[in-house]
């Protein structure tokens, strides 16, 4: 069944979906969202966003809401700003289509998929897990720190992690493990002012 959601430019509290019992139906973005966090379902079911921008304001951001159920997010072409993006690899199809992802804090993509664009905008992030982007994408006008679980790659077919004069960026591994960073494209990197640590 759809069931569709309209806010009317509200910021609303946590949006649980599908949180008891299972959830087979649809739930489809009408307008734009604001909330505290929301975690996709979490018993089955589908969350489409609708090509609506998509704004968290907590820190648990937008995540996986849990349990191995199967279930679906379709983010068409949304703009996802959220301070945490969190999705494991239990139960969950995760489509990005042509979706922009800004996040300002830590990024857990679960390689459920290929990420389309993905740019991290805060001052410390912390990568978790191998993940696929068509773009990875820096803030050249802020001091960053990437932090990069050992022993994973971050694939991208376009890269821009360039800093400048006055804003460094610093690439590194959560420990002597090591990191790689892979390139798949043909269009470009952008990779100045950086620094690199406990790369493998």
């Amino acid at each position: 069944f759809p069931v569709t959601i309209t806010t009317n430019g509200l910021s609303i509290g946590c949006v649980g979906i599908g949180s008891s019992g299972t959830m087979t139906g649809t739930l489809i973005l009408q307008d734009n969202l604001t909330a505290l966090s929301i975690p996709t379902p979490s018993n089955g079911g589908t969350f489409n966003t609708n090509g609506k921008t998509v704004t968290t304001t907590s820190g648990s951001g937008f995540y996986d809401g849990g349990s191995a159920n199967n279930k679906t997010v379709t983010l068409g072409n949304s703009t996802i700003n959220c301070n945490a993006w969190g999705f494991g690899s239990g139960g969950t199809i995760l489509t990005a289509n042509t979706s922009t992802i800004n996040c300002s804090g830590n990024f857990t993509g679960g390689g459920l998929t290929t990420y389309n664009i993905v740019n991290l905008t805060g001052a410390t992030s912390t990568i978790s897990g191998s993940n696929t982007f068509a773009q990875l994408n820096l803030v050249s006008s802020t001091t960053q720190t990437i932090t990069f679980t050992d022993g994973t790659t971050q694939t991208a077919a376009s890269f821009s992690l360039s800093g400048n004069a006055t804003h460094t960026h610093t690439l590194q591994g959560s420990g002597a493990g090591g990191w790689n960073i892979a390139y798949s494209g043909s269009t470009y990197v952008s990779a100045d002012y950086l620094q690199y640590r406990d790369w493998e």
